[in-house]
Parts: structure tokens; sequence; C-alpha cells
């Protein structure tokens, strides 16, 4: 069987990737919806970026729901204690992951350029740091 949890498993990690990509892709689909490249402020990318930050959030909470309730099914008694722990852990960790992989200047590191040669469009380029930002959210 598919199981009670899994569809809902599935359907915050699909939210998730899609709120990644709005959230990677924002200024490039802004500026096809309409921002001009050189303004200061970008409607359509801010509009987009909020949107997919929801997703993203969406997402990430309704798997997290899920998968303390999985362990609740699966643990008992004081393995649940330990189990909730080790998934906290290993939460915080990815999260120390994430931020510290989003700080890399890729440009410097690696030339986002010579590695992720589709991050410089002619709305997202070298200019508020915008490639980069992308590179680290598909990272």
């Amino acid at each position: 069987g598919f199981g009670r949890r899994r569809p809902f498993l599935l359907l915050g990690a699909a939210a998730a990737v899609a709120g990644h990509s709005m959230l990677a892709f924002c200024v490039d689909v802004g500026a096809w919806l309409g921002d001009e490249a050189e303004a200061k402020s970008k409607p359509w990318a801010i509009a987009l970026f909020m949107v997919g930050f929801s997703i993203l959030e969406l997402g990430d909470n309704l798997m997290a729901i899920v998968h303390r309730a999985l362990l609740s099914d699966l643990t008992s008694g004081p393995q649940q204690l330990r189990a909730f722990s080790y998934a906290t852990a290993w939460c915080s960790v990815g999260q120390i992951l994430a931020n510290t992989l989003s700080s890399i200047s890729w440009e410097v590191v690696f030339g986002v350029g010579e590695v992720f040669p589709h991050m410089y469009t002619s709305a997202c380029g070298i200019a508020f740091n915008c490639a980069n930002t992308k590179a680290s959210f598909l990272i």
C-alpha cells in the first residue's frame, strides 16, 4: 500500500521544490512579466518571491508534521524521546549546512558563470549578487 502519510510527504516535497524554484527564478520571471532590469523596485519579482516563500514554508511544515506523526507511530514510550531528539538534531545540522552554503560567494569560489553559466540572464546577473543567490537556492 501507499500508506496514509506518504501522499502528504510527496505533496510537501513537491511544494518545497516548487517554492525553491520560485525563489531561485523570481527575478527572471519578474522580468518576463514586466519588471525592468535596471529598476530599483521589481514588483513582480517581490510578489513571486513572497508566493514562492509561502509555498516553500507550506511544504516544509507539511513534511515536518507528517514526519513527527510518523515517528510517533513507529516508536513507543522511551524511544520517542530519543527519536525526536535525533530528528531535531539532524534538522539543526541541515539548517546549519543550508545557511553555510547560502553564505558562500559561489562567484568567488567557483565562478558561477563557469560552473553554472545559465545563472546569468539579462535580468539576473552580477548586480545585486542575483546569480549567486540563484545558485545558492539550487544547490
